[in-house]
């Protein structure tokens, strides 16, 4: 048995670069081995961004393609589901039945985590020999007709999923594996168009959006953390519908009573999954990879870990300047400003012991030290 961690990056994010986000930290933070297991990572790269296998060494027509690649990849979510279906069929290649799986996703990478997620609880994670079925997994996940309890999703898992002792024709059954731990930052829940684009935005949004906010049950343990001060129209926050019941169903099962979770952050949409230049993504780092832990995975804490060193400023000021897009890079679509997030689905007043749970310390530490509140509203 081993522990295998999935690390899906944000937008234009990757492995090479002055700011690493949260997930780059991550990835490069999780133990070799924690006693006698053995704990793999798997890193992707954000849409609209890449290796950088020839970087300085593109000129003329194709260093021109690839920054149009780059670009229209970033603003259109160009490859999202086939980043997805990359990291599924990785899974396919080297997961076996009783690993534990820990996903964790920043932005776009959020979406595909919360997608991958879903793609695993529905058609289960293909044994090797059926890997030229992913396509048709995808297919069924995507179709919002079918729930993972119905005979298809059953059939389909029965079928091409991995099995316990690898149990061949009529022995084969039904396995739908679990995910030890989901651990993202402030999901993008669709393409990421802005509304200004109009028609386009609509039917792309709509085509590629999540059709279902619930999380599901076979995900043992979740956080979510949100970007309090973010109000750019493609990055709308995508909440998980399901928390209470999910939490509710854990206690009556033994389990603890906050396995899922959902908080706000200071600071806007990069503060928060970090790559941004001040050092407010510690606190959802910090807050993310607890729950982590909490769940079983093992992190590297020597002094010179990138974990370590990023958790080092934790005493900062939480009333640093909220990052947003200067010229000309605020003049691009995925910048244009929109509404004001909301805190609640509610329009009453949140009682101070909800707040409590929702709202992180460094909001109301941000609002003590500089009277600043959160720029997001209640509906």
């Amino acid at each position: 048995m081993k522990r295998i961690a999935i690390c899906m990056d944000g937008t234009w994010q990757k492995l090479r670069q002055d700011r690493p986000t949260n997930i780059n930290i991550i990835s490069r933070s999780i133990s070799l081995h924690a006693g006698d297991m053995q704990q793999a990572v798997f890193y992707t790269p954000g849409v609209g961004s890449t290796l950088d296998a020839l970087q300085g060494h593109q000129s003329g027509i194709s260093g021109f393609a690839a920054s149009l690649g780059s670009f229209v990849g970033g603003v259109f979510g160009d490859g999202l589901e086939d980043a997805i279906l990359d990291t599924y069929l990785r899974l396919a290649f080297n997961y076996e039945p009783g690993d534990q799986i820990y996903i964790f996703g920043f932005s776009r990478g959020a979406f595909s985590a919360r997608s991958l997620a879903a793609l695993i609880g529905k058609c289960g994670i293909l044994s090797r020999r059926f890997a030229d079925k992913a396509g048709e997994a995808f297919e069924i996940y995507r179709d919002h007709e079918i729930k993972s309890d119905s005979g298809v999703a059953v059939e389909f898992r029965t079928n091409y999923g991995k099995q316990v002792g690898d149990a061949v024709g009529a022995n084969r059954r039904d396995y739908r594996p679990e995910i030890a731990y989901l651990g993202i930052f402030d999901t993008v829940g669709q393409r990421g168009l802005p509304s200004a684009l109009g028609p386009l935005s609509d039917w792309g949004n709509k085509k590629y959006a999540f059709h279902n906010l619930d999380l599901g049950s076979h995900v043992k343990s979740a956080r979510h953390a949100l970007a309090i001060d973010e109000r750019r129209s493609a990055f709308p926050p995508t909440f998980w519908t399901n928390i209470e019941k999910l939490n509710a169903s854990s206690r009556e099962n033994g389990g603890p009573a906050d396995a899922y979770q959902q908080r706000w952050f200071v600071g806007a949409h990069g503060d928060v999954g970090g790559g941004n230049p001040t050092t407010l993504s510690s606190f959802p780092l910090a807050w993310v990879v607890e729950g982590a832990e909490r769940a079983g995975l093992a992190f590297d804490r020597a002094p010179h870990s990138p974990l370590t060193q990023t958790q080092l400023p934790l005493c900062l000021d939480p009333s640093q300047p909220i990052t947003r897009a200067k010229f000309p890079k605020s003049l691009s679509p995925i910048n244009w400003s929109g509404r004001w997030r909301r805190i609640t689905d509610s329009r009453e007043v949140v009682a101070r012991d909800i707040a409590e749970q929702t709202l992180h310390q460094s909001v109301a530490l941000r609002r003590r030290v500089s009277g600043k509140g959160p720029t997001s509203r209640r509906r």
